[in-house]
């Protein structure tokens, strides 16, 4: 009985921080920021340019992009895949950074409550497969950010 309770308050103190970070997310998105480009854009146009060309961000709310999409791709199997390898690129980037043990752990606190998400949310299809894909952008970066070597999709 002690372990469930203290599993149910870890769980309890993961999806606060979790909400409060989601709402920190929400309360900033839309605002203009000044953020450095990829590091793998520094390869192909010098520093100056890219920061010139790529520094604005702004939202596009009536802006729509089509894309065909291969039948073998369109399975929820190749969508975790796709997410895990998305999350190890993201770790590639902390690591540049550093700091990895507060990034590895909010990681872990984001992994879990978007599990958690899941588990909740299992009768509901696409609520409970969005969960489980964000679960496992942040299981990459986790991955990423222990050292473990990054997967091959293509």
């Amino acid at each position: 009985m002690r372990i469930l309770r203290t599993a149910f308050g870890l769980t309890t103190f993961a999806a606060a921080a979790y909400g409060a970070y989601a709402a920190f997310t929400f309360l900033s998105y839309g605002s203009r920021k000044k953020t450095r480009p990829s590091p793998s854009l520094d390869r192909f146009i010098p520093e100056p340019e890219v920061i010139e060309q790529h520094s604005t961000h702004v939202d596009a709310p009536a802006a729509l992009a089509y894309e065909t999409v291969p039948q073998e791709r369109a399975t929820l199997a190749w969508l975790l895949k796709r997410s895990f390898r998305a999350g190890q690129s993201h770790g590639a980037q902390l690591i540049s950074r550093g700091r990895r043990v507060p990034n590895i752990a909010l990681a872990s606190v984001k992994a879990a409550a978007c599990s958690m998400a899941a588990v909740l949310l299992l009768p509901e299809v696409k609520r409970r497969n969005r969960y489980l894909t964000r679960a496992a952008l942040h299981c990459g970066v986790v991955a990423r950010l222990a050292g473990y070597a990054e997967i091959k999709l293509y």
